[in-house]
């Protein structure tokens, strides 16, 4: 979902972003950043992942920037664009 002025919208061929939809879209891709996070948790066998929490999950667009991302170690979001 592209934000922004009508007239850039047009000049790249999106549409205008609606600010209901980017609000539901929003919290939805948080929310599947988050039950990754806890399937990762729960999944684990590692300390650090398990109790440490020493992770981090997101979603990014396929040009590799960021969309959502949970909040455990933010630190770890930086390198996750470069590693994809």
């Amino acid at each position: 979902l592209m934000q922004g002025e009508d007239d850039e919208a047009e000049e790249e061929g999106d549409e205008p972003c609606d600010p209901v939809k980017l609000g539901v879209f929003s919290h939805r891709f948080m929310s599947i950043a988050e039950q990754m996070g806890r399937t990762l948790q729960r999944t684990s066998i590692s300390v650090n992942i398990k109790e440490r929490l020493d992770f981090s999950c997101a979603l990014l667009t396929p040009e590799g920037d960021l969309c959502a991302h949970a909040p455990h170690i933010p630190v770890h979001l930086g390198a996750m664009s470069a590693a994809v």
